[in-house]
């Protein structure tokens, strides 16, 4: 890590921790601390951390006011988000469906102020047989439906995004794990939130899911500084409350307990949690995962390829990797499945009507080579030429657990 990236880390760890951050003289360059905080979506509690320093700090004027700007837009957004989530539990009460609500919702409330917890949408989760039901009443609120797929149904009203689920984990992370099959009943683990049919998980069950979650990520592209920090805040919301010995089961049972001690292991070396467990990360990995979890952003796309990571989970072997990549370009700019097109309201006019895929395809075609332009050759090649980078993925999956 450099200067920079260090000095982000202390001041976010500070202002979660309470505690006192050294103060920097003029050879940091916060334009790059203003680029970490905005890329990991953690503006809002940078600017906190900041705030508190003196004058000596010597913070340019235009930094400080771009994250200050951001800082109220974020508290103005954190007021808005409530006030929706708090009249989407009293409908939803009001018409008894039993919902589940979990993840930067009530992650927000364990940091000590909610706005340094950034969110872009609430995550709930139903009953398949509710869906319909969910579907008219966020109708009646105003809502409108964006997105359908098998396992989420997204939905909008001004700033208010709502991702209903009827699965808590959609995508296969290890092949010899069901993990859909072990998040299958979740009320079995849940605890009353609000009213009579509002929930949210138990503490040690909500934990596992978090780790999991971390998990899919990288499974699929990568992890941002934020998914730590919300392990660590959770830790330090709940000490010694939590049954590690239940847990640590649990994990086994998932084959993520590798997975989970490099989590942990970040979290102790970055926010200062106490989680004693014996286990030593390697050197230069451990430098390996810090520079790819801080250069990724939030979800790890800032210095990645989705389709990088799917082809490197798709193929079996090396001599895979072009085969597979042709097929994703194909997928992904021209011919992708039924049910992927009809998830964007582009192509709303296909639901229902499948036999229309082959003119969706092409109006698609022709999209894609209109709004990319010379993008799509760069794009293509750099698929193409992505079998380096899988083999590094695939060696730090390998470290990482997964």
């Amino acid at each position: 890590m450099d200067k920079e990236q260090k000095y982000f880390l202390n001041l976010i760890s500070s202002e979660i921790n309470d505690t006192k951050v050294d103060v920097y003289n003029d050879e940091i360059d916060w334009n790059k601390i203003y680029k970490l905080a905005k890329i990991h979506s953690l503006i809002a509690v940078t600017f906190s951390a900041i705030n508190k320093l003196p004058k000596e700090g010597n913070i340019p004027l235009e930094i400080y006011n771009k994250m200050k700007k951001n800082f109220l837009l974020q508290v103005r957004h954190n007021m808005v988000i409530d006030d929706y989530t708090e009249k989407l539990m009293k409908a939803f009460n009001n018409k008894k469906l039993k919902h589940l609500i979990f993840k930067g919702y009530i992650l927000k409330k364990y940091y000590p102020s909610p706005e340094y917890r950034s969110m872009s949408d609430i995550d709930i989760f139903i009953d398949l047989k509710d869906r319909q039901k969910s579907y008219e009443i966020m109708t009646e609120l105003g809502y409108e439906n964006e997105r359908q797929s098998d396992d989420v149904w997204n939905y909008k009203k001004n700033s208010s995004y709502i991702e209903i689920h009827t699965t808590l984990v959609e995508q296969e992370i290890k092949q010899d794990v069901d993990f859909k099959k072990y998040f299958l009943n979740p009320w079995e683990h849940t605890i009353v939130l609000y009213g009579e049919y509002s929930y949210t998980f138990d503490k040690e069950y909500h934990l596992i899911y978090l780790l999991v979650h971390i998990a899919k990520h990288f499974y699929s592209c990568g992890c941002g500084v934020r998914m730590i920090m919300d392990i660590a805040v959770y830790i330090n919301k709940f000490g010694d409350e939590l049954d590690w010995n239940y847990i640590w089961t649990e994990l086994n049972k998932l084959d993520l307990k590798l997975f989970a001690q490099n989590i942990l292991i970040l979290c102790n070396k970055w926010f200062s949690t106490k989680i004693d467990f014996e286990y030593e990360i390697d050197q230069d990995f451990y430098d390996k995962l810090c520079e790819s979890i801080l250069l990724g952003g939030t979800f790890g796309f800032n210095n990645s390829n989705f389709r990088i990571a799917q082809i490197r989970n798709e193929a079996k072997n090396n001599s895979e990797y072009y085969k597979h990549g042709l097929k994703n370009i194909l997928k992904d700019m021209f011919v992708p499945s039924y049910e992927e097109m009809i998830k964007e309201n582009r192509y709303a006019f296909l639901r229902g009507k499948k036999y229309l895929i082959g003119f969706a395809w092409i109006y698609r075609g022709f999209y894609q080579i209109k709004s990319r332009g010379i993008n799509s050759i760069k794009y293509i090649f750099s698929i193409l030429k992505s079998t380096k980078k899988i083999k590094e993925q695939n060696d730090t999956m390998e470290k990482l657990g997964l």
